[in-house]
């Protein structure tokens, strides 16, 4: 018999005729805090499903449709993802450490204040996101399209970004101490005091980056605070 319960063990909806899969999508605008770890959910379509507080840590989710799900305060700590469709989902302050979520899309999405140390978001379409406050510590995001996103204040240490699209996106005071930015398109990006101590900036494209007040390695003349553009003939 399919059960589904919350994370405190009440029931929220039972069948003996169905199997889990198919009680998850009846229900899925009633999953709120539902324990739903460790199950196979590849592929299914929980399009606009209310997924506040869950917990779907070790799922498997990928090429999962997602679009407008409420995932605010979910749990999805070693969650699969990859390829899965979020756009313009939810996952505020949700738990994404060690997430695995390459090639996923999350264009408009709100990630606001989400922790997602260790995750892998290589490759991932994040135009647009919002992750205001976020934690990507040694987050992998190597080749994703994070163009026009706010990265605002986010914390950054370490965080793989070789190759990424951040044309346009706001970084104003994000901790990019060590970052691996080696490529990544910053053109007009908004990294106003932010910390790039000791973060690698070889061959990144900065035309009209804003640098005003960033704290830069001073072993390093690769950037001259204050300014909009790489120094000249330094290398990057």
């Amino acid at each position: 018999m399919a059960i589904i319960t919350t994370r405190d063990g009440e029931t929220i909806a039972q069948d003996p005729d169905k199997d889990i899969r198919q009680l998850i999508m009846e229900n899925k605008g009633n999953l709120a805090y539902a324990d739903l770890r460790g199950l196979d959910l590849h592929g299914l379509d929980l399009a606009g499903a209310c997924l506040a507080g869950a917990d779907l840590s070790g799922s498997d989710l990928s090429g999962a449709i997602m679009t407008g799900a409420d995932m605010r305060g979910a749990r999805c700590c070693g969650t699969l993802l990859e390829g899965a469709d979020m756009t313009r989902a939810r996952l505020g302050d949700s738990d994404l450490t060690y997430a695995h979520a390459a090639r996923a899309t999350l264009t408009d999405a709100d990630l606001s204040g989400t922790d997602m140390y260790g995750a892998d978001f290589a490759g991932a379409a994040m135009t647009g996101a919002d992750m205001t406050g976020a934690s990507l510590h040694n987050a992998d995001f190597a080749g994703a399209d994070m163009t026009l996103a706010s990265l605002r204040s986010s914390e950054m240490v370490g965080t793989g970004l070789e190759g990424a699209l951040l044309d346009g996106a706001v970084l104003e005071g994000a901790h990019l101490a060590y970052a691996w930015l080696k490529g990544a398109d910053l053109t007009r990006a908004d990294l106003r005091d932010a910390n790039l101590t000791g973060a690698t900036l070889t061959d990144a494209i900065m035309d009209g980056t804003l640098l005003d007040g960033a704290t830069l390695d001073p072993t390093r003349p690769d950037v001259t605070p204050g300014t909009e553009t790489p120094t000249p003939g330094t290398g990057i």
